[in-house]
């Protein structure tokens, strides 16, 4: 599935997604963007969907992560990253303007385009509200409201993949699967140092005590579980030297 396809279908599935409550802005893509729950007017959310979708996308370094639509279209105006709104096409971002300023008021993802327009799917809006609708929909635009058109960089996000030869590919596999075995394997302590502190006293009488295996002066050989258990162990027996 290319970058674009895997942004659309994600942006797809959340088609049907609202605020609860209604008129509150309180909503998972929110509590995404801010990092804690927000509700009030304060809190509009059509660029806070963009941002998620292209975030669980894998595709959040193409874009600037704000609220704000007329912040956006500049950031990729400043990389010369508008075409012409006739060239728009799918996986572009496209932003409207619906009171005649110099301000963009909304934003959508740009899923088709047809000779009237573009078919978008856009966060915060419904059918009597354009910008602020609570909703994600699928949304009909007409060329006379679209303001600007950006196009992400995608071909970079790609490039970088395909840039990668065998040689690193192996590398990072094998860096992934020491990470998986660090968390499947256990932690073996062969001396007594090893040992974390707070376990350590325990450990080490036990093993001056001959009750584990060692040399006495500090070698052992255990799992964490083990010494964890261990010491435990040794902190509820009340005689010799773990008492």
């Amino acid at each position: 599935m290319g970058t674009v396809e895997r942004l659309l279908t994600t942006a797809r599935r959340e088609i049907g997604v609202t605020e609860y409550p209604s008129g509150s802005n309180k909503v998972k893509y929110n509590t995404w963007f801010y990092g804690r729950e927000v509700s009030g007017a304060s809190y509009p959310w059509c660029c806070a969907f963009v941002c998620w979708v292209f975030d669980k996308a894998g595709c959040g370094k193409l874009l600037r992560k704000t609220g704000g639509c007329t912040t956006m279209m500049n950031w990729f105006k400043a990389r010369g990253e508008l075409v012409d709104v006739r060239e728009a096409k799918a996986g572009d971002l496209v932003f409207y303007q619906f009171d005649k300023d110099a301000y963009a008021d909304h934003i959508g993802i740009v899923e088709q385009v047809n000779k009237n327009g573009v078919v978008a799917i856009e966060g915060n809006t419904s059918v009597t509200s354009n910008d602020n609708g609570g909703a994600v929909m699928r949304r009909s635009r007409k060329w006379s409201c679209i303001m600007a058109v950006a196009r992400p960089a995608y071909q970079k996000l790609e490039k970088e993949g395909k840039d990668m030869n065998e040689k690193e590919i192996g590398a990072l596999v094998d860096e992934r699967i020491a990470k998986a075995a660090d968390k499947l394997t256990p932690k073996v302590y062969e001396r007594t140092e090893d040992v974390p502190e707070y376990w350590r006293r325990e450990i080490a009488a036990l093993v001056k005590a001959g009750a584990l295996k060692g040399d006495g002066t500090g070698a052992v050989n255990l799992t964490e579980t083990e010494a964890k258990v261990l010491a435990v162990v040794a902190r509820l027996y009340k005689g010799g030297e773990c008492a």
